[in-house]
């Protein structure tokens, strides 16, 4: 049925932009071609000290006229009938009427302010504390579905930081945009803010969407935390146009099919968050627990409908990855940047290889003879979200080395997942198997094996290296009509493990306890007294 036809995904990672064609027929990945964005690449735009992470849409427009057409050399385009775009989630940016990021209008080219948020950028951590205070405090608690904590890192939080600080930019802004749903909306012709389609992944997971109030929290909950939100409910993320990512958005619009190199004939599907993507690129099904492993962790899954709401997750959505399904996500916001920056830190002293690093590492035994850390890094994402606490480490003693200090950091990261887990498991979620993706899946045994110790259950790898652009590419063929759905997309068309991970009995034994003490420093670490 889908011989010859192929699927386009396109993932707009923190660092570059990846375009994958992918056969539909079988999910053989034909061609992949990435680019890195200028702007960022130089450090434009962006504080690290005060956490402020900005993207000019520039660098997405430039990279995406570069990628695929480049693409489209390498395959036979003519059989290109669908394509999708999923991107790090939750970045977003202020718009005008038209829907057009500020940015790209001369009098705030050079505005951080109207650029896109990255999904890191947490400078709207007080923002976040005030919404989930007054969420807390009503008869409905609009951030139950989120783990009962509103994020920095989530859509409101920072749309509120940007209409407080920034005169500007609150007068020139008419709407507020995900990255995913722009994109989306340009190459189908319509940015309109009322007419163009809200993926349901951003707008449940990110921004306090639900069908269990009817969307978006009523008016006077935005202007109970904000004079500087109302009216905000009428202009992003309306009811009717908030759509499951297998859903068409619609062809691509001539002149961008022009500019691309692509058919006329092209559906382009709903944007997506690249954590729904990765999931589906990994082949997420009910029990089997999808993990995104890089600089960061995104642990989803998907499940029968929940009758009530699990404290302390991420965020948990009705349809965002399969109709009819429930999807937890948890994660950490450090994970693979906490390897960096403990190279970065030996690095002062002379250059020290990744390979020693782990090396070394894994002469060193589990519990790292004493020495116990925490890897809230760049703060909690999950269990009981929380930007403001930090990491800690504990047991240093004057034999204390570097590679046992790493060893630590690792089985940190390995405790942080297991607590996630931990969380989904005890509220009833059925976890039979587990498959991991991402940069750090596929490119550190010892942290995979370590994991796979640590929650004592078997880590398949999946052998696709651009696993969001597969995920893409797959809810794009549904889209167009080359599946009649995600269930038989997925079998087709996701990737396979190409190795599997399974834990040791005496490790995970020893692991059980040295996690205990994890959990210990962990509620020194979360104190009121530690965080001020």
């Amino acid at each position: 049925m889908n011989k010859n036809k192929i699927a386009v995904g396109v993932d707009f990672g923190s660092d570059s932009v990846r375009a994958l064609a992918v056969d539909t027929a079988n999910g053989r990945p034909l061609a992949c071609v990435s680019r890195e964005y200028p702007r960022w690449k130089r450090g434009l735009y962006c504080d690290p000290a005060a956490s402020r992470f900005r993207q000019h849409p520039l660098d997405h427009l430039e990279c995406l006229q570069t990628v695929v057409p480049e693409l489209m050399k390498a395959i036979d385009s003519r059989a290109v009938v669908g394509l999708g775009i999923d991107t790090t989630s939750c970045t977003m940016g202020p718009a005008d009427r038209n829907g057009t990021p500020l940015a790209l209008l001369p009098p705030f080219a050079d505005d951080p302010d109207a650029m896109f948020l990255l999904w890191k950028d947490h400078t709207s951590t007080e923002e976040a504390k005030r919404i989930t205070e007054i969420a807390r405090n009503r008869a409905c608690n609009y951030a139950q579905l989120c783990g009962g904590s509103y994020s920095a890192e989530c859509f409101f939080s920072k749309t509120l930081h940007l209409l407080e600080n920034n005169e500007r930019v609150r007068q020139a802004a008419f709407s507020f945009v995900d990255q995913a749903d722009w994109l989306t909306g340009l190459l189908t012709g319509c940015t309109d803010p009322f007419r163009m389609h809200w993926n349901v992944g951003s707008a449940g997971h990110k921004a306090l969407w639900s069908r269990s109030w009817n969307g978006l929290p009523p008016e006077e909950f935005f202007r109970q935390v904000s004079p500087h939100l109302a009216g905000i409910r009428d202009r992003v993320y309306p009811s009717d146009l908030v759509r499951p990512t297998e859903a068409p958005a619609g062809r691509i619009a001539p002149e961008w099919a022009a500019k691309l190199g692509l058919p006329e004939t092209v559906i382009i599907a709903t944007g997506m968050m690249d954590g729904v993507s990765g999931a589906t690129g990994c082949g997420i099904r009910p029990g089997r627990a999808a993990c995104l492993i890089g600089t960061s962790s995104t642990y989803l899954f998907l499940t029968p409908r929940l009758a009530g709401a699990i404290p302390g997750v991420s965020s948990q959505v009705d349809d965002s990855l399969w109709a009819g399904m429930t999807t937890i996500e948890v994660g950490q916001a450090a994970f693979g940047d906490i390897y960096a920056w403990f190279r970065r830190f030996v690095n002062y002293g002379g250059e020290v290889s990744w390979e020693r690093l782990n090396a070394e590492a894994e002469a060193v035994p589990p519990g790292a003879d004493g020495i116990v850390a925490v890897d809230w890094f760049n703060g909690r994402r999950s269990p009981n979200g929380n930007l403001a606490v930090r990491g800690a480490m504990a047991g240093l003693s004057l034999g204390s080395t570097p590679p046992m200090v790493f060893r630590a950091l690792i089985e940190a990261t390995a405790f942080g997942s297991r607590s996630n887990f931990d969380l989904v498991a005890a509220h009833g979620v059925e976890i039979k198997e587990v498959v991991a993706a991402g940069g750090i899946a596929r490119k550190s045994p010892l942290a995979m094996q370590i994991c796979a110790d640590v929650i004592n259950k078997p880590i398949g790898i999946i052998d696709a290296e651009e696993i969001s652009a597969l995920g893409a590419a797959v809810y794009a063929a549904v889209a167009c009509g080359a599946f009649p759905d995600m269930a038989s997309a997925s079998v087709a068309m996701a990737g396979r493990c190409e190795q599997v991970y399974r834990p040791d009995p005496p490790q995970a034994a020893l692991y059980d306890r040295l996690y205990e003490k994890y959990l210990c420093l962990g509620r020194a670490v979360d104190s009121p007294e530690f965080i001020q």
